[in-house]
């Protein structure tokens, strides 16, 4: 009996507190009113939050952390899953405008000057070229840029094609280099990301031929359209 007693007695205490604290909370809202009460409820949870990470620092690196880690993985998963999709897209590309090689340059952030705005490099991720042996992503690994300013031309009006000789005058670095690659013609097709900044280009080249055909613009720069539309799904992640 005494033990039931004890227990009754502990609950009508604890039932008295919570009645007190609950008078205590309607008096604060009669005083400052709904408004005010829950902005001092939200900066005493602010405070809170804030003061639980500033006590506890390895907490919030160890969340960084896995939170990169995850996001790492996830998007080595999603390329995995993407990387065959983009290949078949690319092949049937140049196959269907006739070229003899297309390709994809992605761009990424090499670095920074000393303002911290970054330099814009570029690298040749995949290619297809109609002969097995005509391979040349090693010359076009983690290249500036602002070296040539033909790229920022297609960057400005998102595609470009044309003969090579076209860009003599504005770029001869580039003009010279793809003359050594026995390349006639070239286009490009402009590729956004989700934030609508420049993450890719769709390429194609032609080289010389003995025979005098020359592809047409038009017909060209409809199929990179096309094709670079379905490739940038699969390089968005979606």
């Amino acid at each position: 009996m005494e033990e039931i007693y004890n227990k009754m007695k502990t609950t009508n205490e604890q039932m008295d507190e919570q009645i007190g604290n609950m008078r205590s909370f309607k008096s604060f809202i009669d005083k400052h009113g709904l408004k005010g009460t829950f902005s001092t409820l939200l900066i005493m949870f602010v405070a809170a939050c804030i003061g639980f990470f500033v006590l506890n620092p390895g907490v919030v690196f160890e969340k960084f952390q896995e939170y990169n880690i995850e996001k790492h993985e996830e998007g080595i998963k999603q390329r995995l899953e993407a990387d065959p999709h983009i290949r078949v897209l690319l092949a049937d590309f140049r196959t269907s405008v006739n070229a003899d090689r297309a390709y994809i340059l992605e761009a990424h952030n090499g670095g920074t000057n000393l303002n911290n705005l970054p330099f814009l490099y570029a690298d040749l991720t995949y290619m297809d070229p109609r002969n097995r042996y005509d391979y040349i992503e090693s010359e076009y690994k983690n290249f500036r840029l602002s070296r040539y300013p033909w790229a920022s031309y297609v960057i400005e009006h998102g595609y470009w094609f044309g003969s090579i000789e076209d860009c003599m005058e504005s770029d001869p670095e580039l003009y010279y280099r793809l003359k050594n690659e026995d390349v006639a013609y070239m286009g490009m097709f402009v590729m956004h990301g989700k934030n609508g900044l420049p993450t890719a280009c769709l390429g194609v080249i032609f080289k010389t031929n003995e025979d005098g055909i020359t592809p047409t613009s038009r017909d060209v720069i409809k199929q990179m359209q096309i094709y670079a539309s379905q490739i940038n799904v699969y390089l968005m992640g979606n």
